[in-house]
């Protein structure tokens, strides 16, 4: 999805937002409400985070360095091969948000 419709979402409060980066990057700042989930230790994370989205059908957005950045496809393949339905990744990611000056938060629970 685009930026637009990234920030769309969030102002609905209408998805769940995933940080598919790096937990020190997670902590440096993040999309306000999201959670940490990194790509290159899904094992590590799901048992934290897949408890928390109950809902199957609940949209989830999940985003990384925006770019060449693989790790929020890694998250998404993961969420729907586990029976996620509407997954989707927000391509502009962590720079775009952050350059367009939406909500942001530093620190928090990985």
């Amino acid at each position: 999805i685009s930026l637009s419709g990234a920030k769309d979402r969030f102002d609905k409060k209408a998805s769940v937002f995933l940080d598919a980066r790096k937990p020190e990057e997670y902590q440096e700042g993040h999309i306000s409400g999201a959670m940490n989930f990194y790509g290159n230790e899904l094992d590590q994370f799901a048992p934290g985070i897949i408890p928390l989205l109950t809902d199957k059908n609940q949209e989830i957005i999940v985003y990384c360095h925006g770019g060449d950045c693989d790790l929020s496809l890694l998250v998404a393949r993961s969420l729907i091969e586990t029976g996620y339905k509407r997954v989707e990744i927000f391509a502009g990611g962590w720079p775009e948000w952050k350059k367009a000056g939406y909500p942001v938060t530093q620190g928090g629970k990985p």
